[in-house]
């Protein structure tokens, strides 16, 4: 069966194989309805980083399935910590990137919008100052 397949593929980071692994799954599935498959296609297209897709493979599964919820969140939080761990780091840019992708990846998460924003006002403060970057923390008055 192509979906344990691709199972096998995941499990080894084969995730181009996996993914086609999985479409050919929902492609020949007698019921097209399997929550499972669907979240396993979107938890390879998220390691491609086809965040995008991943997400709207994601709420698929959450439709057909809500058990499927906790897994699609612990997703975009991945993003979020990343996101963070790269604003600690002074990686201003990064960062904003990395929560863009997260918006994509789940656009109802409020908080990637909210540390979307957190970091444009930081690179918008950073280049208020001359374009440096000062170690005092950001604050909004």
């Amino acid at each position: 069966m192509m979906f344990d397949e691709g199972k096998v593929f995941y499990k080894i980071r084969d995730y181009k194989k996996a993914y086609q692994a999985f479409e050919q799954a929902i492609q020949l599935m007698v019921v097209p309805n399997n929550a499972a498959i669907h979240e396993a296609r979107g938890a390879v297209l998220y390691e491609l980083k086809r965040y995008k897709e991943a997400g709207a493979s994601y709420e698929q599964a959450v439709q057909l399935d809500p058990i499927y919820k906790s897994s699609y969140i612990a997703k975009s939080d991945e993003l979020l910590i990343e996101g963070k761990s790269l604003y600690t780091s002074k990686r201003y840019k990064e960062s904003l990137i990395v929560f863009e992708q997260a918006i994509q990846f789940h656009h109802m998460n409020k908080r990637a919008y909210i540390l979307k924003k957190w970091v444009q006002d930081r690179i918008a403060h950073s280049k208020a100052n001359k374009g440096g970057l000062s170690n005092e923390p950001f604050r909004c008055e």
